[in-house]
């Protein structure tokens, strides 16, 4: 953790409260604020997902897969996912896969 993350709680779905590294965005304290939900987070997640399962629906590869570095940080009331390149800076790595039906596994 650097000198301008923090550790706070986050409310999952099924109301498991976990700690998460975060990065402070805007001018509220984040030491201050609730417990903020976790969904706020995956919410821009599947977006982003979305959007390249889009694409690759278009394209129609056999197979595609695309890793994303996030790094969490907090604004206001909610989680913020920032793309980052590399994983080195990244607290999360997300790695999605997509394949063809009726294309085997390899």
């Amino acid at each position: 953790m650097d000198e301008t993350s923090v550790v706070m709680p986050v409310t999952l779905s099924n109301g498991t409260q976990i700690f998460v590294e975060v990065t402070p965005r805007g001018h509220q304290k984040v030491g201050d604020l609730a417990p903020i939900p976790f969904d706020s987070l995956m919410k821009t997640i599947e977006a982003v997902a979305s959007e390249f399962g889009n694409l690759l629906t278009k394209v129609a590869p056999d197979k595609a897969s695309v890793e994303l570095g996030v790094e969490i940080a907090a604004e206001p009331g909610r989680l913020t996912a920032i793309l980052v390149k590399g994983t080195a800076k990244a607290n999360l790595t997300i790695t999605l896969e997509w394949q063809k039906a009726g294309t085997a596994a390899k």
